[in-house]
């Protein structure tokens, strides 16, 4: 019998265990919903935007901006250093 006691709730915790089954089903299906509206719309403008990424890319200011940041400007630095760090030590502090 030493699984006997596994599964347990306590009294005080059954509300959020029943909540799961009390929300409607189309509450559930929202993120769903969203994510294929998301994909299907990255779909869509990946493939519409091909033209203006190529007029831009051939234009004198497309090739000014890809030279300009074409450069090894360590930005994967900058953004872990002032915004991801930030962010973690924010998180460490309202988790404990």
């Amino acid at each position: 019998h030493f699984w006997a006691n596994s599964i347990f709730i306590l009294p005080k915790n059954e509300i959020m265990f029943s909540s799961e089954f009390a929300t409607p089903r189309m509450m559930k299906l929202i993120p769903i919903l969203f994510s294929a509206i998301g994909a299907f719309l990255a779909y869509r403008v990946n493939f519409c935007a091909n033209q203006f990424i190529y007029v831009l890319k051939a234009s004198t200011l497309g090739t000014k901006c890809y030279c300009f940041l074409n450069k090894r400007w360590l930005f994967d630095k900058v953004f872990n250093d002032f915004i991801a760090k930030s962010f973690l030590r924010f998180g460490y502090e309202v988790s404990l």
